[in-house]
C-alpha cells in the first residue's frame, strides 16, 4: 500500500507466498521439476470455442472491439508524459549509479506501455535497472532450486562478493535478495534527495513502495488533458544472463515439445521462438526468499514484432479494457495472466488469417475461456516454465469470477453491440 509522506517513504514488507512443487527430477538441469510440462502441451491443443464465435463475427462486434482495444495516441500530452517520465527515471538512476558504483546500470523499458499495450491512460510506466558489474558474462551463476521453479540461488565471481557486495552476502545462499533490494532502495532514496528539483509538470510529492522486485514511486501529472493523474513508475534492479535457461518450455537445444505434430505455420513460428527469442537471454531480480527469473525482454520482443494497430495487439487491448470495467479485479486478473493467455493465443493461431476483424472475438474469447480452464483446475502458469505459477495465492479461489467477468461482458458485447454499457 502506498501512502502519502513528506518525501513520501513507506515499504510494504511482506514477501509473496510460493507454491512449493517438491524435488521431482534432480537430474533434469539443476532439479527443475518438470512434472507440468504435459499443461504445456494441452495449452498449445486447437479447442473448438462452440457456437458463439459465430456471431462473435457480426461486423458490429468486430467494429467495437476494434474500437475499445485501439492503442494509446503517442503524441500531444502522452508523447510528453512519456519524455518527462523518461528523463527522469535516467537521471534518477544515472544519480543512483553516482553514489554507488556498484549500482551503475543500463536502463531497460519493459512493461505494457513500451509493449504498445496499454489501455485508458500513459499512467504506468516499468524499467529494469540492469546492475552492470553483475551482468557481464561469467559475472555470476545460478543454481535452480529444485523445490521452486524459476527460483534460483544467485552467487557473484568470488572477487566481486568480497570486494563490492560483502554486505548483501548470506552464507551459503550466495547473493541475499532483500539486502540487495533494501542496499538498492536506500541508495535510490538517496538520489532522490540530491536530484534536481523535478519539473513543474509532476507535482512537489513522491508516493514510494513495494511492488514485488520493484521500487514504485508514484509522482502527479499536473496537465490539461490528464489533471492531477497519478504516474506510477515501477523500477526493478536486475541481473542479466546470457544463456536460455534448459529448463524452459522451449528448450534453445531440442525441439519444442509436440512440434512434429504441428502445421508448418506453427512449426516456423515454433523454430523462429527457437532461433531468435532464446538467443536474448534471460534476467533474475529480487524477491524474497529466492531470486526469480523473468523473461520479460523475451515476452516484449514476441509482442513487439507486431505493430500497436495490429489485430494481434487490439485483442489484448480489448482484454485489459474489458477487465478494467470491474476496477477490484486488476488485483486479481493481472495484466501478466492476460498477458500469458495472450502469447499462447499466438502460438496456437500464428497464421494472419486467424486475426482477422471476423475473428477477433473468437480469438479473444478463445483466449479467455483457456485461462478459466487453467484458473479452475489450480494449473495457470508462465508461458516459459509451465510449472511457476503465475496466479497470486490469495486469490486462486476467485481468480475464476475475474476471467467469468470479462466472458460475461465479452458476450453482452456480442448480444448488444453498441448497447452494451461495458463497452462505453
Amino acid at each position: 500500500m502506498l501512502v502519502f509522506i513528506s518525501a513520501v517513504r513507506c515499504f510494504c514488507l511482506k514477501s509473496p507466498e510460493m507454491h512449493r512443487f517438491g524435488s521431482l527430477n534432480p537430474d533434469d538441469y539443476g532439479g527443475m521439476p518438470s512434472f507440468l510440462t504435459h499443461i504445456h502441451n494441452r495449452r498449445r491443443e486447437n479447442i473448438n470455442p462452440g457456437d458463439a464465435t459465430v456471431f462473435g463475427r457480426d461486423s458490429a462486434v468486430s467494429t467495437r472491439l476494434v474500437k475499445i482495444g485501439r492503442p494509446l495516441e503517442q503524441d500531444g500530452e502522452n508523447q510528453q508524459i512519456q519524455v518527462a517520465v523518461e528523463m527522469f527515471v535516467n537521471n534518477l538512476l544515472k544519480c543512483i549509479g553516482k553514489l554507488d558504483g556498484r549500482f551503475v546500470n543500463t536502463v531497460i523499458p519493459s512493461g505494457s506501455f513500451y509493449e504498445g499495450t496499454k489501455v485508458t491512460a500513459p499512467d504506468e510506466f516499468d524499467f529494469m535497472a540492469e546492475i552492470q558489474v553483475l551482468s557481464f558474462r561469467g559475472a555470476c551463476s545460478v543454481r535452480w532450486h529444485s523445490g521452486f521453479p524459476g527460483r534460483p540461488i544467485v552467487k557473484p565471481h568470488p572477487f566481486l562478493a568480497y570486494t563490492l557486495f560483502p554486505d548483501v552476502i548470506q552464507g551459503s545462499m550466495g547473493l541475499s535478495p532483500r539486502r540487495f533490494l533494501n542496499a538498492f532502495e536506500k541508495t535510490l532514496l538517496s538520489a532522490l534527495d540530491v536530484m534536481a528539483p523535478r519539473p513543474a509538470c509532476f507535482g512537489p510529492s513522491i508516493k514510494i513502495g513495494h511492488k514485488g522486485p520493484s521500487v514504485t514511486l508514484v509522482l502527479t501529472w499536473n496537465g490539461r488533458k490528464y489533471r492531477k493523474m497519478d504516474i506510477s513508475i515501477d523500477i526493478t534492479p536486475a541481473i542479466k544472463f546470457f544463456h536460455w535457461p534448459h529448463w524452459t518450455d522451449i528448450s534453445a537445444t531440442t525441439a519444442r515439445a509436440g512440434s512434429a505434430s504441428l502445421g508448418a505455420t506453427r512449426k516456423s513460428y515454433s523454430k523462429t521462438l527457437m532461433d531468435k527469442v532464446t538467443k536474448l537471454g534471460f534476467h533474475v531480480v529480487p524477491v524474497t526468499p529466492l531470486w526469480r527469473a523473468s523473461f520479460s525482454v523475451a515476452e516484449m520482443h514476441i509482442i513487439k514484432s507486431f505493430s500497436p494497430d495490429s489485430n494481434r495487439l487490439i485483442c489484448y487491448r480489448c482484454a485489459k479494457y474489458l477487465r478494467d470495467q470491474h476496477k477490484e479485479d486488476s488485483y486479481v486478473l493481472t495484466s501478466y495472466v492476460l498477458k500469458t493467455g495472450f502469447l499462447f493465443e499466438l502460438e496456437k493461431f500464428p497464421d494472419e488469417k486467424f486475426w482477422s476483424n471476423e475473428e477477433l472475438f473468437s480469438r479473444l474469447n478463445g483466449m479467455m475461456n483457456h485461462l478459466l480452464r487453467e484458473a479452475k483446475e489450480e494449473v495457470l502458469g508462465s508461458y516459459f516454465v509451465s510449472s511457476f505459477t503465475i496466479s497470486k495465492s490469495e486469490t486462486e479461489d476467485i481468480l475464476p469470477d475475474a476471467i467469468q467477468r470479462v466472458l460475461d461482458d465479452l458476450l453482452l458485447l456480442m448480444l448488444l453491440g453498441p448497447k452494451a454499457t461495458c463497452c462505453h
